[in-house]
């Protein structure tokens, strides 16, 4: 039996159950106790400074500790894969894998966000309800996406996805997150593991549609080998409080990562936001392009990472994030950070913000176009690009979302 001091008592971590590998429960026992033993984040820490961490607790974490099943029970998530596939492609759930493919799972699962990570990652490593392994072998091109669909329940939960993408191999992956319909005080703690090897090329796309009640927690972090080419997408539009901790780890040389996506927020979301792109490898290449578009008295903040190690030459980083806001009540909070740790690099940055341009509002209202009309031709041009950077599959349901929730509809529903 273990024991760990949660606010002055002792609490129990559960036994090991039968057949229960020991990498696994020995994990979960270590991440718990550092979930226990670490006080909250500092504020004065960047990735802190404009969210308060109290958010993002659970009430009573301790009961979010519970038997560790052979395989999972829920219905909290939908896989779709079309088309003739590779018969040694693997995708289960994340309990069936670790009863059924120990070896892999302790391979590459904690790895990129284990369990000391940070306090809320140990808390999602210890005590994860729900997870899926989806895992592409070597030499597997896959045309059309791998869509899942989670559906989160009405109390809280921690879930976990891990992707692991073997060489020369080609995958879209569409992880898209809604909340039940009955859902309205959830919080959520996910994290995202995504391991892509050799001469890969990987796009993963999130949306985030949560009840505008919903209280999100979001980590992602993954790992590019030698030239290989990984997009991330994110779209954000639901919750009423979401902080996320999205970043790409080039491990291999000559290797691309692109980051891009967009938030929309109205009435009195908040949004925190901070991006990672570390240059570990040589010749390596990122590029960020992150909008944001604020209504009513909606708030976003946004700090973004470049790191280029000194043994990493000869790299090409850029990032900019662009805000649009649409009212006097909205607040938008921008900070690039820059490490460069050698000589031999291109790196720029850049932010804007604003409203929409009232000469480009005159302009079209001079040509017989209302206002609200001209509003949306705007914002139709300053979101556009950033819609043509998704594979064609997700980008109608993605465009959809927008302008529904843009146009006032609950959830872009």
């Amino acid at each position: 039996m273990n024991t760990i001091t949660l606010d002055k008592k002792k609490i129990e971590f559960r036994d090991k159950i039968p057949n229960e590998p020991e990498w696994i429960y020995g994990a979960r026992v270590k991440a718990w106790d550092y979930y226990t033993s670490s006080p909250l984040p500092d504020r004065a820490q960047h990735l802190w400074r404009y969210s308060d961490p109290s958010n993002f607790l659970f009430e009573k974490p301790e009961r979010l500790i519970k038997p560790f099943p052979q395989k999972s029970h829920s219905n909290l998530f939908r896989v779709k894969l079309e088309g003739e596939q590779n018969n040694n492609i693997i995708i289960k759930d994340l309990h069936s894998a670790v009863a059924e493919n120990s070896d892999l799972l302790n391979r590459y699962l904690g790895k990129a966000i284990g369990g000391d990570f940070g306090k809320f990652e140990a808390l999602n490593f210890a005590a994860w309800q729900e997870g899926l392994l989806i895992y592409i072998p070597d030499n597997t091109i896959i045309e059309r996406p791998i869509s899942i669909q989670w559906e989160f329940p009405k109390n809280d939960f921690l879930g976990r996805l891990l992707v692991v993408i073997g060489n020369n191999s080609k995958v879209t992956i569409v992880d898209n997150y809604s909340s039940h319909p009955n859902n309205k005080t959830a919080m959520l703690n996910n994290a995202v593991e995504l391991f892509a090897d050799d001469n890969s090329e990987v796009k993963y796309i999130n949306i985030q549609n949560l009840s505008m009640d919903s209280r999100s927690y979001l980590t992602q972090r993954a790992q590019v080998g030698a030239k290989s080419k990984l997009s991330t997408f994110f779209a954000l539009l639901g919750g009423k409080t979401s902080k996320l901790d999205i970043g790409t780890i080039i491990e291999g040389e000559g290797s691309e990562a692109l980051m891009s996506g967009f938030l929309l927020a109205d009435n009195k979301q908040q949004f925190d936001v901070h991006t990672v792109h570390h240059h570990k490898a040589a010749d390596s290449n990122s590029n960020l392009d992150y909008k944001v578009i604020l209504k009513d008295k909606a708030c976003s903040s946004y700090t973004g990472l470049i790191r280029i190690e000194q043994d990493a030459p000869d790299c090409e980083a850029y990032q900019e994030n662009r805000n649009l806001l649409l009212g006097n009540g909205v607040n938008s909070r921008s900070i690039p950070e820059l490490e460069i740790l050698n000589q031999e690099v291109s790196c720029s940055h850049g932010a804007t913000m604003g409203p929409v341009d009232p000469e480009m509002i005159y302009y079209l209202n001079s040509r017989g176009i209302p206002t609200t009309d001209a509003e949306r031709m705007i914002i139709e041009g300053f979101i556009e690009p950033t819609f043509n950077e998704i594979p064609e599959e997700p980008k109608e349901l993605i465009r959809r979302l927008f302008f529904g929730k843009l146009e006032g509809e609950e959830n872009g529903r």
